[in-house]
């Protein structure tokens, strides 16, 4: 199993420029691998007077592109979907650190774009444009939140289940998988999706996302002598409430669910 981990910082939000500098500086360190965690020279901490560094296998400053994300990130798992394997970019973070800009962006605006719509734009381009091979490509686009699963392209849709397949694993049985044959499927789906997710005003963010989303293309690429199946999943690890957490964070917090 080939695992990453990488670290990405986001700029500051207006609401911390207006703040005082806080007790800790972190920031990307001097290699590209690096993240330091330091005491800020103005802080009154007193507990704390060393400086710390942690090592990822890539850590990124708040001035790298939405494209440069993708290049180093996105796009080996793309490669590694084409040639039959599975890959998975999976996004954690506390709210209001950069996880849905980071996996979805803005879909509106192309140099924006996060690693999910520019992944599978890539992956339909590359299928559907050789003549030798066979492709057929499906995604499907399910939230989880409060333990209930949600058929994000198919709202209506409430037969979902989890099992456990001798061959597959685990797998959601009555997620709809839609067929993707151009690029604008894919911005479509992602955009439907988004726009069912269950999302909340909170302290860091007026409409940060309250739920995991797992976004999966399914790949099919059948040539006369070889037929190579994968999956590519984009997950976002929500910071997940749940019904005790809902009630700790009802003071500032207003559930705005679509059911």
């Amino acid at each position: 199993t080939n695992v990453r981990v990488v670290a990405r910082f986001r700029p500051p939000i207006t609401e911390e420029e207006e703040k005082d500098q806080p007790a800790f500086a972190v920031h990307a360190g001097d290699n590209s691998n690096a993240i330091d965690l330091g005491v800020a020279e103005n802080a009154t901490v007193q507990s704390h007077d060393g400086k710390w560094s942690f090592d990822f296998d890539t850590a990124f400053s708040e001035e790298a592109s939405q494209e440069v994300i993708y290049h180093r990130i996105g796009l080996p798992a793309v490669q590694d979907v084409l040639t039959g394997y599975n890959g998975t970019l999976l996004m954690y973070g506390q709210t209001g650190s950069g996880k849905t800009f980071s996996l979805f962006g803005r879909l509106t605006q192309s140099n924006l774009r996060g690693l999910a719509p520019r992944a599978a734009e890539d992956l339909v381009q590359q299928c559907l444009s050789s003549d030798s091979e066979e492709s057929t490509i499906q995604c499907s686009f399910l939230e989880i939140y409060r333990e209930r699963m949600r058929d994000l392209l198919h709202p209506s849709n409430h037969s979902l289940r989890i099992k456990e397949m001798p061959q597959r694993g685990l797998m959601v049985d009555g997620l709809v998988q839609d067929d993707i044959s151009s690029s604008g499927d894919i911005l479509k789906a992602l955009d439907t999706g988004n726009a069912w997710r269950s999302v909340a005003a909170t302290r860091q963010n007026q409409y940060s996302s309250r739920s995991h989303a797992i976004f999966t293309l399914y790949v099919s690429r059948r040539s006369l002598t070889d037929l190579r199946e994968a999956r590519f999943f984009v997950v976002s690890q929500g910071r997940n409430i749940g019904k005790n957490g809902g009630k700790r964070h009802q003071n500032h917090c207003e559930t705005l669910s679509r059911e």
